[in-house]
């Protein structure tokens, strides 16, 4: 199988990271290629546990549910892929890109490694809907950023950002975009997915 890019597109509570560990273990099944899964969300938090004054700054931001600063995400993607990536393995990405500046970035790392035909799989769920779910999560699992408010906050910046981001992806001829029902069934998102990167 030839190495795969793909991207996770979703607004928060669609299921891309249960999605991707599905993903995962498929590509594991042929393990001819490594699979590298880069959760955004993950590496943030991997941050986050520093002592600098930056890292304090950030903790704050992400305690009161803020975007970070646009420095910030470049920063951390680009130091995990040129430090881990060994560029023949199939890379899974989520949680980015969210804004312009970054998919030019990522655009440009795409373009220095030479990858290309990269897949979309944009999880497409009802505001409501998602909401629910993460009021449900933050019942469950107790994460600072999964307050009422943040996520309605959450849910707006993917509206007015995200939305925007990949609707430019959609007519950039690098990418394939294709958009799957989120209210299906776990086993049934994974499937179509699995067909799509055969």
């Amino acid at each position: 199988m030839e190495r795969k890019t793909i991207i996770f597109f979703g607004q928060p509570g669609a299921g891309k990271s249960t999605q991707i560990e599905i993903l995962k273990k498929e590509f594991e099944r042929h393990p001819a290629r490594r699979v590298f899964s880069f959760a955004w969300s993950q590496a943030r938090d991997e941050f986050m546990h520093g002592y600098s004054a930056a890292h304090k700054r950030l903790q704050e931001y992400h305690a009161r549910g803020q975007l970070q600063p646009k420095f910030f995400s470049i920063a951390v993607w680009g130091s995990v892929f040129l430090r881990e990536l060994q560029g023949d393995e199939h890379l899974v990405i989520d949680g980015i890109p969210r804004q312009a500046f970054e998919a030019e970035a990522l655009e440009s790392f795409f373009e220095f490694m030479e990858r290309t035909d990269i897949l979309i799989c944009n999880l497409v769920l009802p505001q409501e809907i998602a909401r629910t779910r993460l009021l449900a999560r933050a019942r469950t699992e107790g994460r600072v950023d999964d307050t009422e408010e943040s996520i309605d906050r959450r849910l707006a910046w993917y509206e007015t950002d995200t939305e925007l981001t990949l609707t430019a992806l959609r007519a950039n001829a690098r990418y394939r975009v294709i958009d799957i029902d989120a209210t299906k069934s776990i086993d049934e998102i994974g499937r179509a997915i699995q067909n799509l990167v055969r």
